[in-house]
């Protein structure tokens, strides 16, 4: 997402009273501070996810998330740490959204597999760490 399409995001979502609340953030200073911070966001994304789309396609999540009304923070840190949370969240849960997309679509493809050769599967699957017992 460039950044004009940024503020074009952010003044569509702008209403009177959204500023006047001294607990919120305005608008354009939300997108310069998430800009700040959108790198590191896909960095963290891409080490979740393995996937430099799905990363992009979760930090854009994570900013129409927090786009809507977001808290005022007094520090950067406060803000990106708040921001960090959000998309970990958020990159989980596109994580196991694509494992059960996964195992739903190899259990379609081998519906009588015997229960030897699906363990031995889900070796050559990407996350056999969290499915074979030590």
């Amino acid at each position: 997402m460039s950044v004009l399409e940024l503020f074009a995001f952010a003044h569509k979502n702008k209403q009177g009273e959204l500023w006047s609340e001294n607990s919120l953030e305005h608008p354009i200073v939300f997108v310069e501070r998430f800009w700040k911070w959108r790198d590191s966001l896909y960095v963290v994304a891409w080490r979740v996810l393995g996937d430099s789309r799905a990363a992009a396609e979760v930090v854009e999540v994570c900013f129409r998330k927090t786009s809507h009304r977001p808290p005022r923070f007094e520090s950067d840190g406060a803000f990106g740490s708040w921001l960090l949370r959000i998309l970990v969240d958020e990159a989980l849960r596109a994580r196991a959204e694509r494992r059960r997309a996964s195992k739903a679509m190899r259990q379609q493809r081998f519906p009588k597999m015997s229960k030897t050769m699906a363990s031995k599967l889900e070796c050559t699957d990407e996350f056999w760490c969290l499915e074979t017992p030590l």
